[in-house]
């Protein structure tokens, strides 16, 4: 049969288009499929130390009936979780094999329910039957598909806590745990950490609990890579160089169809790795699986699920970075199981019906997993040893490495609640544990731990400047100390003082906060506190010889150190008692402020710790801290941009002025252009605005008999600009000067000129901008061109200037 040409380019393309669809389809069965999973998060605190709902409820304490929070909560509570699993795992064959979910149920929500039981309340009468029912289904590989994962009891930030204390929190948490939902089911061997606050030095407290993996939010593990591409949308300022020590994954990506305020590692950051920590005094190194939690669409799937998130539109952009079949990409969605969207009742039927039904139409591409049935067929390489930095989830304050949600600085006064609660919390601690070594059977100890570990709750510390809130650390401090000083006395005291976790101040020394140049010195504080006495406060510090903290190498983990690092250099740390507490009850004892700085450093990596001394020769030391310093002169005014209002807010208006003359652009440019964007540079404006002359500089002529500003002029932003030169001076100064601007002698008062010092003034090349700023805007980002090839990118930093009121 003979073909004309015509006809054989045709046969050609079709033979190739055939043949292309058999190697997709070929690529489509050798890649693997992307596993989901789930943490839905229950809890509700003790809302008075230490009293039952029902007699909290009695007292009227609040504006509002604590009761009926968690009767608006009673599907979460019993049965709805259990529902959306039977979904799942009643679906065909393979989307029911490995399905199911995790659970996090904090101590006191249990509490809270039992004593509502026992209090008549029908709508929980039977409220742990279902959970029960539900432990008992497995997956094909024989785990729970309901796995109610390990927490600890009064919902405490991990690493705010002494490791001690954390480890009692876990056992009280099983205890109970057992005895309302059994203990034929094991333990779970997984840990979601309150907040989803966690870092590497709480790693052996949860591992001694027999906690084998745990889960850590994401974004987390990608602020601790080379080559980060931060930015401002994230909500959390500049990672220190000494937390980014992981190689730099090279695969980020910008996710699109839901808030994402950061580019995220595609693969790298959506796979289980190895996190250790070494003990600084011993050198052992503790290891435990960090299952990584994906920030962005867990965040989005808490408002309401399937359907809120655009589950096939946002996870199929980490389609083609899944190519590791031994290790496949999992996406972790955890948020609250009890809050908002995630708490009613559509995204436990409806939604999570549609995403069971989304399941089976797509079986190659995506699978619903428990945790441990993944980690059973993906388990991590043990070489994959990697670091995370410290932080929370995005819904408390984007989740900083500071917990400046749970430790808020001080006011303009001095005062901080949170601190002040801290203190309290230090000081009962220090005569708690004195207790527990002279007679940990006493039931004034039990009962010292009881009110102790009630304090460290989370939800206390949360709600700042509220008070009872604000009250209930010290509340809970005094009772506990009250128990512990019954047996204090009846035994030797061999407790060393108690040191919180040490703080620095700024966190990036020498670097960039916001933008921001900082000063390399550095503050680093602790609050400490001893029955016998502190006798001294010594911060430690040691240089580390290249810079550098590579994770095969101990030496910047151990007191004793090693070739790579230094001799430890002390600076004593002076004491000061805090500012008066403005909430009563009074605390009857309280920790104090001890601080010490660091200065004369610039361009490397510290290590530093805190070590304290008591009246009977007991010592205490912190854990190491790292922390890179930079070279920053602490002043990051920049002669070429400036704008008004300082501290803008989303929904208002930005005057962003630049003069060329002063900054990188060519003298005379003309016109300027702003590049500019918002949260990360989203929603930049296209094409790049012109900007204009700025106005007042029209009006400097020898013809006024003083400074005349027209009408709709930036007043704020014209001030901000002169306000600081030599040649103006303070009104006061310059009696009788005549002066007319906007609103008459009640206008401009800061600054006024006479007139033989203005018409000295020369042209200015000042250009001036307005941005309207989106309602939902957290920064504005800028830099300026001349459109042709030149750009002002402040030396690589950008103009970042922070908004209030913005979507986190």
């Amino acid at each position: 049969m003979k073909h004309t040409r015509e006809v054989k380019i045709i046969l050609g393309f079709v033979m190739l288009f055939l043949f292309s669809g058999l190697l997709l389809g070929q690529k489509e069965i050798d890649s693997p499929p992307i596993y989901i999973s789930f943490l839905w998060h229950m809890h509700q605190p003790i809302y008075w130390p230490y009293e039952s709902i029902v007699q909290t409820e009695g007292s009227g304490a609040y504006g509002f009936s604590v009761i009926d929070v968690h009767h608006q909560r009673s599907g979460p509570y019993t049965d709805w979780p259990i529902h959306a699993v039977e979904s799942g795992m009643y679906a065909s064959s393979p989307t029911r094999d490995h399905f199911g979910v995790q659970v996090s149920f904090s101590g006191s929500l249990m509490e809270n329910l039992d004593n509502l039981k026992a209090s008549g309340d029908w709508s929980f009468g039977t409220w742990e039957s279902r959970w029960k029912q539900g432990r008992g289904y497995f997956t094909s590989l024989g785990n729970p598909r309901i796995d109610m994962v390990a927490f600890g009891y009064h919902h405490p930030i991990m690493p705010l806590i002494d490791a001690f204390d954390l480890g009692l929190q876990i056992e009280d948490h099983r205890q109970t745990f057992c005895e309302n939902f059994g203990c034929s089911v094991p333990y779970s061997r997984g840990m979601f950490p309150p907040e989803n606050g966690f870092g590497p030095e709480a790693i052996p407290a949860i591992a001694a609990q027999g906690v084998e993996w745990i889960m850590v939010d994401n974004f987390h593990l990608q602020r601790a890579c080379q080559g980060y591409p931060w930015n401002t949308g994230g909500g959390v300022s500049e990672p220190n160089p000494a937390d980014q020590i992981n190689p730099d994954p090279g695969d980020w990506l910008s996710l699109m169809d839901l808030w994402a305020g950061t580019q995220v590692s595609a693969q790298w950051s959506y796979q289980p790795h190895w996190a250790e920590y070494v003990d600084p005094q011993t050198g052992q190194a503790q290891r435990i699986i960090v299952v990584p939690a994906a920030r962005y669409m867990g965040n989005e799937d808490g408002r309401g699920g399937f359907g809120a998130l655009q589950y096939d539109k946002v996870m199929s952009q980490l389609e083609p970075y899944n190519t590791d079949p031994d290790h496949p990409i999992l996406i972790l969605l955890h948020h609250d199981g009890d809050n908002h969207g995630a708490g009613s009742e559509s995204y436990y039927h409806h939604n999570f019906d549609n995403f069971v039904s989304w399941l089976q139409s797509n079986p190659s591409r995506f699978v619903c997993t428990t945790i441990e049935d993944y980690l059973e067929m993906f388990p991590p390489d043990p070489a994959d040893v990697i670091h995370f930095e410290d932080g929370s989830w995005a819904g408390a304050d984007s989740g900083d490495p500071e917990y400046k949600k749970w430790l808020g600085d001080p006011g303009s006064g001095g005062y901080s609640s949170d601190r002040t609660s801290w203190a309290s919390l230090v000081a009962a601690g220090n005569r708690v544990r004195t207790a527990e070594a002279i007679n940990p059977y006493s039931a004034h100890t039990q009962q010292a731990w009881h009110y102790l570990l009630n304090g460290q709750t989370s939800c206390y510390f949360y709600w700042d400047g509220q008070n009872p809130w604000d009250s209930h650390p010290t509340r809970a401090a005094n009772m506990a100390a009250g128990e512990a000083d019954w047996v204090i006395g009846s035994g030797p005291d061999t407790v060393g003082p108690t040191l919180f976790p040490p703080q620095r101040e700024p966190y990036n020394p020498g670097g960039l906060e916001w933008g921001q140049e900082q000063p390399s010195a550095f503050t680093v504080w602790t609050l400490a506190y001893d029955l016998a006495g502190v006798t001294d406060c010594t911060l430690y510090y040691r240089v580390d010889g290249d810079g550098a903290n590579p994770l095969d190498s101990h030496d910047n983990e151990t007191y004793a150190g090693g070739p790579e690092v230094g001799s430890w250099v002390g600076v004593p740390m002076a004491a000061q008692d805090l500012p008066p507490a403005q909430t009563s009850p009074m605390p009857t004892y309280r920790a104090r402020l001890y601080e010490g700085q660091i200065e004369g450093q610039e361009e490397v990596l510290l290590d530093y710790y805190v070590e304290a001394h008591d009246g009977q020769g007991n010592v205490s030391r912190t854990a190491i801290k790292h922390v890179y310093v930079g070279v920053g002169s602490g002043t990051s005014e920049n002669p070429a941009v400036m704008w008004s209002p300082e501290n803008p807010e989303a929904g208002g208006r930005l005057a962003i002025y630049y003069d060329p003359v002063a900054g990188a652009l060519p003298d005379d440019t003309n016109p300027v252009y702003i590049h500019i964007g918002h949260s990360g540079w989203q929603g930049i404006l296209s094409p790049d605005p012109e900007m204009g002359r700025c106005p007042l500089f029209d009006h400097f002529t020898p013809k006024f008999p003083g400074l005349t500003l027209p009408a709709g002029n930036d007043v704020a932003g014209i001030v901000r600009i002169f306000k600081d030169m030599p040649l103006f001076k303070p009104r006061s100064e310059q009696p009788g000067l005549p002066y007319g601007g906007p609103g008459g002698p009640g206008g401009l008062q800061e600054v006024i000129t006479p007139i033989t010092d203005v018409i000295q003034i020369p042209p200015s090349s000042y250009w001036l901008y307005q941005f309207d700023i989106p309602a939902y805007a957290t920064s504005i980002d800028f830099v300026f061109t001349d459109g042709m090839g030149h750009w002002d990118n402040n030396e690589g930093r950008d103009w970042i200037v922070p908004c209030g009121g913005g979507r986190n």
